[in-house]
């Protein structure tokens, strides 16, 4: 496809390398990127840190803006500061949450027949079953952040990171945004809050809205049926066209090309009566304006 996407920004997608199937490399990425004029993207991985990666593909695709960042599961020792200023010193420019080992998403849940599990729930289980992988990753104790959930956001605040909330629940998002504000961190972004493990209620959601925080719609989420067009695009000017950010969320086998996701998120966006400078803001002001130094 490569259709024009020229000026967007893609902040949440999963090239390969990955424990699971992908379905186009950075590099792949980064060359449908050049065709189609996007300006960049952040690579995202589950199990680790891409800052290493986006330098990489940074040196052979200059024209792209590749960004690197780091998902606080499991595999990097779960709410880590440590792997944090590792990731930002070789710059990464973002920061997740836990996604697969967040306790919702460890939690069990009453989801509907029709849902498709993730690509990677199959190798995610195996390795959560063997001994020494441990429990799920909350950022709370009882109703407070928690110790190494306050390191975090330390090394988060001193690099001036992009903070994403990964899978967690509405209470955990609550209480970290309350402790976000308080710091004056400026960067975040609540992720795919629609999602049915996190289902973050609309009402919530216009709350984290007027505290400040961006809120992620992610197209790989309509397009698997997650999440309806009609839902996602009344949430959109429920909480408001400037603190929404589209992301693609794409890598998934059988799926859109990720580099083709933000010319299609444009092309459905104009379908709701979106306007121009609407679509500007939500593919390319308010992504640059969240992982920009």
């Amino acid at each position: 496809m490569s259709e024009s996407a020229v000026g967007t920004f893609d902040l949440h997608c999963h090239p390969a390398p990955d424990l699971s199937p992908r379905n186009q490399t950075d590099e792949e990425v980064a060359q449908g990127c050049l065709r189609s004029g996007q300006r960049g993207f952040v690579i995202k991985s589950h199990v680790g840190s891409t800052a290493d990666r986006a330098v990489s593909v940074r040196a052979r695709y200059p024209g792209v803006e590749v960004v690197g960042s780091i998902t606080l599961n499991r595999p990097v020792g779960g709410l880590n500061a440590a792997a944090v200023e590792v990731a930002a010193r070789c710059g990464a420019r973002m920061v997740w949450m836990p996604t697969l080992d967040s306790r919702a998403q460890r939690a069990a849940h009453d989801l509907p027949p029709s849902y498709a599990a993730p690509v990677w729930s199959g190798v995610h289980q195996d390795m959560a079953a063997r001994p020494g992988y441990g429990p799920a990753v909350t950022v709370l104790d009882g109703d407070r952040l928690r110790p190494e959930a306050h390191h975090v956001l330390d090394v988060v605040a001193e690099y001036d990171l992009a903070l994403g909330t990964g899978h967690l629940d509405a209470q955990e998002v609550s209480v970290l945004l309350a402790e976000v504000r308080r710091r004056r961190i400026e960067r975040v972004m609540v992720t795919h809050p629609d999602l049915p493990r996190q289902a973050i209620g609309v009402d919530e959601q216009k709350q984290f809205a007027r505290q400040g925080a961006l809120i992620e719609r992610c197209l790989s989420a309509v397009q698997g049926g997650k999440v309806g067009e009609q839902a996602t695009r009344e949430r959109i000017r429920a909480c408001g066209v400037s603190s929404t950010v589209v992301t693609t969320d794409l890598g998934q086998p059988g799926g859109d090309l990720i580099s083709d996701g933000m010319a299609v998120w444009q092309r459905t966006l104009a379908r709701w009566s979106f306007t121009d400078a609407e679509i500007e803001s939500m593919t390319s002001a308010a992504p640059l304006r969240l992982v920009s130094p």
